[in-house]
């Protein structure tokens, strides 16, 4: 008995001992009654303070017109007037700083996909041979590819961030062969070229998911998807006489890629996608200016390509 009434003695006292130093500020109402308690905000009009029962702390405020005074430690002051500064994770200091704007200018190499048979079929009936048709469209298949993109990112977490901008892209592909050339008089065959010169650009809108390799965040793998609008013009020469080709036309395009930060400001990416828009409706016009429209029910013409990039971002 005697030693089960000594640990509840020790228990108390111990309680007490806890219960004053988590205690050590005062507030004394006009009442005259005394709360003892831990003052963690003294706002103009009213005091915060916390209590602590046991071991079980609960939160309170009075107005200052129902206090007579109140008294604080020293520890309660230099909490108060010296806050300690909110501490933040390492992710959560990278993702504060995270460029949210940035602008990328990439270079690479496009494969056009489409059939080639009518345009094969159209070189053979101006007397071409055909090696020589299979080689022009084998050599215009090859694409020049570049690309200008705007990006900002409202979306941002540890692993993932959702991008929205714009984009413009330039492609340019040419090809051309000299043979006998047949003019469709019945009589003469003549020997000359048949080249084209295909400028397009596209200008659209973009939405780039991207994926973060690491707490780092300073790789990442990124699907990009985009649609907008897209002009045509095939600078075509047949022997000395030159015409133009002209269409409009929607496009889209998605790609998977590959983003890793060189410095802070600077990133390279690497991607390879898919591009694809379809004409069947032409402009033509002629040496003299003079223009005409061309239609085709049953005949489209696929710009459909394969695309491999590459490219810098700044970061801002």
């Amino acid at each position: 008995m005697i030693i089960k009434k000594l640990l509840l003695i020790f228990a108390l006292a111990g309680a007490c001992c806890l219960n004053s130093l988590l205690a050590q500020d005062q507030l004394i109402t006009v009442a005259g009654d005394t709360i003892h308690c831990k003052i963690t905000e003294l706002g103009n009009n009213q005091i915060s303070f916390q209590l602590n029962s046991n071991g079980i702390f609960s939160e309170g405020k009075v107005s200052k017109d129902q206090l007579k005074t109140y008294s604080i430690s020293e520890e309660t002051f230099q909490e108060l007037n010296h806050p300690k500064p909110k501490t933040t994770t390492y992710i959560d200091s990278i993702r504060s700083t995270y460029q949210r704007n940035s602008i990328s200018v990439n270079a690479g190499y496009g494969y056009l996909t489409a059939s080639a048979n009518e345009g094969i079929n159209n070189l053979l009936q101006l007397g071409f041979e055909l090696n020589l048709a299979y080689d022009f469209y084998e050599n215009i298949r090859n694409v020049r590819l570049l690309s200008l993109s705007y990006q900002y990112l409202p979306l941002l977490t540890k692993v993932y961030a959702l991008s929205i901008g714009f984009n413009y892209m330039n492609q340019y592909n040419s090809s051309s062969i000299t043979g006998n050339i047949n003019v469709n008089d019945g009589v003469h065959f003549y020997y000359g070229s048949y080249s084209e010169q295909t400028y397009v650009n596209y200008y659209g809108i973009l939405l780039k998911h991207q994926f973060f390799l690491g707490k780092s965040m300073k790789s990442s793998i990124y699907l990009e998807h985009g649609s907008g609008l897209l002009s045509y013009n095939n600078k075509c020469r047949l022997l000395y006489t030159p015409y133009l080709l002209k269409s409009f036309s929607t496009a889209a395009s998605s790609k998977l890629g590959f983003e890793t930060r060189l410095a802070k400001h600077l990133a390279l990416n690497i991607d390879a996608g898919y591009f694809l828009s379809i004409l069947n409706r032409f402009t033509h016009i002629d040496s003299n200016n003079n223009k005409s429209v061309i239609k085709f029910d049953d005949y489209f013409e696929s710009l459909g390509k394969f695309t491999f990039t590459a490219g810098l971002t700044y970061k801002f």
